[in-house]
């Protein structure tokens, strides 16, 4: 399995448990809109950025507060 695949894996677990939207954890995680975009659409994202999102991920195992309003 790719490095990718396997971020992707990490990513699309944490969005399935914690209820967030790609952009919410993209931004939350490392204030950039498109990062998952990015990450699927097999563009350049850096080493940097990825341990910045495996980081956010550790430690906010639940989400974090600024998924949005409840509807």
């Amino acid at each position: 399995m790719s490095t990718r695949k396997f971020i992707l894996q990490a990513v699309d677990g944490y969005l399935r448990q914690t209820g967030m939207s790609e952009r919410q954890f993209s931004m939350a995680a490392v204030r950039d809109p498109k990062f998952v975009r990015r990450l699927r659409g097999d563009y350049g994202v850096t080493l940097t950025t990825i341990e910045r999102a495996e980081a956010f991920i550790r430690q906010h195992p639940d989400g974090c507060a600024e998924k949005g309003p409840s509807a």
